[in-house]
């Protein structure tokens, strides 16, 4: 619990999520020294992000869609 805590306010401080103007789209911004931790973070953020939307606004249909593009992507 501590750890995560502590993991956690580091998470925050170095992540910036944010919008692009007057869009639906989000800027996410993370830094780390370690280049798969800089990518990873990102990616499995849009990834958790596009399920919860699929979940709420989609279809099984939908939800492959967006699975496959985030794979290829990566």
């Amino acid at each position: 619990p501590k750890d995560t805590a502590l993991a956690v306010q580091k998470l925050e401080s170095t992540l910036k999520v944010g919008q692009v103007g007057k869009t639906n789209i989000l800027s996410v911004r993370y830094a780390s020294p370690d280049p798969g931790l800089a990518a990873a973070v990102p990616n499995t953020l849009a990834e958790l992000y596009l399920r919860r939307h699929v979940e709420v606004h989609g279809n099984t249909e939908t939800a492959k869609f967006f699975s496959e593009q985030t794979a290829l992507f990566q």
